[in-house]
């Protein structure tokens, strides 16, 4: 009975691609998007969320990932903004070299490349449009890129992903509980400060 030929050995050590796919996420989307408005905590979220794209693309079909980059040049182009275009251009061009090659570190580069694009998008015709344009191109890279992975690879994602849902959803109901707290004390503070408003009119 034919037995199954060993698989082959990836080309680079996947810890070294785990760190500079997180170290890269982090570079393109500092201090670009700010979905939270608290600074810290949005370095840490989008970083992170960017460089498990990047990290899941490192085993994307070229054509994955040349789609990313054309959306994102297409979007950037009707800004004006050539520096970005020609962002994107390069994004494309590694993209087509994967065609050829197995290249992790250069599909990973190519991803990197388009999230950055996708960052810095300008106004669109309406409010949140270029949000919402950067992140179906994001998530749809993402899922597919990541059904190219190994199944241990897949596996560990989704666990982070879990962990961090259910993280920022207990750090909003803790953040509503706070709020609703709060309530009374403004209350007060409030009246407090329309009665000091009253005594200075009057002199008091």
């Amino acid at each position: 009975m034919a037995t199954a030929p060993p698989q082959a050995a990836p080309p680079y050590p996947t810890t070294l691609v785990v760190a500079l796919s997180m170290a890269a996420g982090f570079l393109v989307t500092v201090g670009q998007v700010h979905p939270t408005g608290n600074t810290k905590w949005d370095v840490v979220l989008v970083g992170f969320l960017a460089g498990a794209c990047i990290h899941a693309a490192t085993e994307a079909p070229w054509w994955v990932l040349s789609a990313a980059a054309v959306a994102a040049g297409a979007a950037t182009w009707r800004d004006g903004n050539w520096q970005l275009v020609t962002v994107a251009v390069g994004a494309l061009a590694l993209a087509l070299v994967t065609a050829r090659y197995l290249l992790p570190l250069v599909a990973g580069a190519s991803a990197a490349l388009t999230i950055a694009v996708l960052c810095r998008l300008g106004s669109g015709p309406f409010f949140g449009a270029t949000s919402v344009f950067a992140l179906l191109v994001i998530v749809s890279l993402f899922l597919v890129s990541l059904g190219h992975q190994p199944k241990p690879t897949r596996r560990i994602v989704w666990v982070g992903l879990t962990t961090l849902g259910v993280l920022m959803v207990a750090g909003a109901i803790g953040f509503a509980v706070a709020a609703g707290s709060a309530v009374d004390a403004l209350s007060r503070g409030n009246d407090a400060a329309k009665r000091g408003i009253d005594a200075l009119k009057a002199g008091d």
